[in-house]
């Protein structure tokens, strides 16, 4: 937009930080509003958001754009009536290239001056190719019961496209359109495996997968072999009962094989906080003399609070916040087994030199329990790789602010 045709916006000041390069490796919060904030996306009902068609396509294409795209990662987003807010995490170019890289973060374990830890290797791993596992597949070991043969009439799906000036709303086109149904088995059978490789996030795996989707098809999904090739059979194909039941056995047997459980080791010797490179912050911060850094930065002002705890705390003799420039990450599989990686929040040792890894936490999701369960695991394996005591612990933010602890020695008691 040419800011000299309009004055009106001249008075808007940038909140961008002067001299940083928004193009670096990273994580990013982004906000991006409706034109004219009008309410596109759905509706609050039940204090909670109800999206609409507009809404679920808004939500379909951001999940998307992580798809198509390896030097971005998905982060935590939410669609709101007018607006929607996001996490974004770039991928530094120069650390591409292998599974640590590609969130532009390594897995290495904290350490303060060399004396935190060494490094311990993440457990889980996404593989990069499904291929042998694909290939080894056996599809009438699938459980799924007999699909009904029930022909599907090959109707098209019409629509209407709108364009519209993105300033002054003014309908620009339209035009009507007509997607007709596929036709034949090799055209259902392609879109079957892309929606498989969709949800499993495996874009180069369609020549493996394709044929295993047509022997299911095939061999299995109707209790008995039919021939592909009758269009009676193309058209029972094209039901939705036989795409969704498709998709889920594929999902459901593919999932379990797409992230491996390595043997826990060490990489090499660590790297201590110190060697932290700067980094601009924003966000509260609060002056510490037992940690690393002059200033701790805090995402939040309950972080805050408990970062002066730790300062005060008379059994703590170092402690950390470990921020998006240092690089640590845990790997952890979610609520449905997709692979994703969990920063914590602090790292600390006490006066007798037990080692902590903590996360602060307000608002709990479904993801939280299987972030605690890695978090215990990866504390569990540095405790046998390194020799230091490592202990995970998750302080609840209602239950701290109850508690009003004096030292660490009360939170670890009642937060076990």
């Amino acid at each position: 937009m040419d800011m000299n045709a309009h004055p009106d916006h001249q008075h808007r000041r940038s909140i961008r930080l002067r001299g940083y390069d928004y193009a670096s490796g990273g994580a990013y919060f982004i906000t991006i509003c409706t034109h004219h904030r009008k309410c596109v996306f759905g509706r609050i009902a039940d204090e909670a958001m109800q999206l609409n068609p507009y809404g679920c396509m808004a939500r379909d294409e951001w999940r998307r754009t992580f798809e198509q795209r390896d030097n971005v990662m998905m982060d935590e987003f939410v669609i709101m009536p007018n607006h929607f807010h996001a996490i974004v995490i770039l991928v530094d170019e120069a650390a591409r290239g292998d599974g640590a890289a590609r969130r532009g973060m390594a897995r290495h374990a904290p350490t303060v001056g060399g004396q935190f830890s060494k490094p311990v290797a993440g457990v889980l791993e996404r593989k990069k190719s499904l291929e042998a596992e694909i290939e080894a597949l056996d599809v009438m070991a699938f459980t799924n019961p007999p699909l009904p043969l029930k022909p599907t009439e090959a109707t098209a799906q019409a629509f209407r496209y709108e364009g519209y000036d993105i300033v002054t709303m003014e309908r620009l086109f339209e035009r009507d359109y007509e997607i007709p149904e596929a036709q034949t088995t090799e055209e259902i059978i392609g879109y079957y495996a892309s929606h498989i490789m969709r949800d499993l996030k495996l874009p180069s795996q369609f020549a493996v997968l394709a044929p295993k989707v047509r022997q299911f098809l095939e061999h299995k999904a109707f209790g008995q072999t039919v021939d592909l090739g009758d269009p009676q059979i193309v058209a029972a194909l094209r039901s939705r009962p036989v795409n969704y039941v498709t998709n889920r056995e594929f999902v459901k047997a593919l999932r379990e094989v797409i992230v491996e459980e390595k043997e826990a080791q060490l990489l090499d010797e660590g790297r201590a906080l110190s060697q932290t490179a700067g980094f601009p912050w924003s966000r509260p911060v609060v002056a510490a003399k037992k940690c690393i850094y002059n200033l701790v930065p805090c995402d939040n002002e309950f972080e805050k609070s408990f970062a002066r705890f730790l300062e005060d705390a008379a059994d703590v003799t170092r402690f950390a916040k470990l921020p998006p420039a240092f690089g640590f990450a845990i790997s952890y599989t979610d609520a449905v087994g997709n692979l994703r990686h969990y920063e914590p929040d602090f790292v600390a040792v006490l006066d007798d030199g037990t080692h902590f890894l903590i996360e602060t936490k307000g608002m709990e999701d479904v993801h939280v329990r299987h972030k605690d369960r890695a978090a215990a695991l990866w504390s569990e394996n540095a405790t046998l790789l390194t020799g230091n005591l490592w202990r995970y612990l998750k302080v609840p933010q209602n239950d701290f602010i109850k508690l009003q602890p004096n030292d660490f020695g009360d939170i670890a008691a009642a937060f076990v």
